[in-house]
């Protein structure tokens, strides 16, 4: 069985892989209404600049505050963040153990308690 060294995954990698998932997928419904206003804004009527300036200073950072509200605040993210260590037994499981905060190991003198989740490895 092979154990890993407790550690934590920050907040902004979470961030960074939700985005990368996210704005493949949903990222065109906020780029192609800025890119149209820009492109007309720059053909017939420089108001549109105006307009794809306030789509992308007002609108985007709104939906920024959105994924963050909706996705950062759940359970799961939480889950992702805090300290854990990884025990795996080939062809059995996985194991997450998930740890205490180190300052409070240290304020209660070693006491620790974790919570373990097992995770199963598929079979061939």
């Amino acid at each position: 069985m092979t154990t890993t060294q407790p550690f934590t995954t920050s907040s902004g990698d979470y961030l960074s892989v939700l985005l990368s998932l996210w704005i493949p997928r949903y990222g065109w419904t906020i780029i192609l209404p800025i890119a149209i206003c820009a492109a007309v804004g720059f053909v017939y009527d420089p108001r549109f600049l105006l307009i794809a300036l306030m789509l992308l200073f007002i609108v985007v950072p709104m939906l920024m505050s959105f994924l963050y509200t909706y996705y950062m605040l759940t359970p799961e993210a939480r889950r992702a963040v805090i300290r854990k260590q990884v025990e795996i037994d080939e062809n059995n499981f996985i194991r997450l153990i998930y740890l205490s905060d180190e300052k409070k190991e240290n304020a209660e003198s070693g006491k620790s308690v974790a919570q373990r989740t097992l995770l199963p490895i598929a079979s061939e």
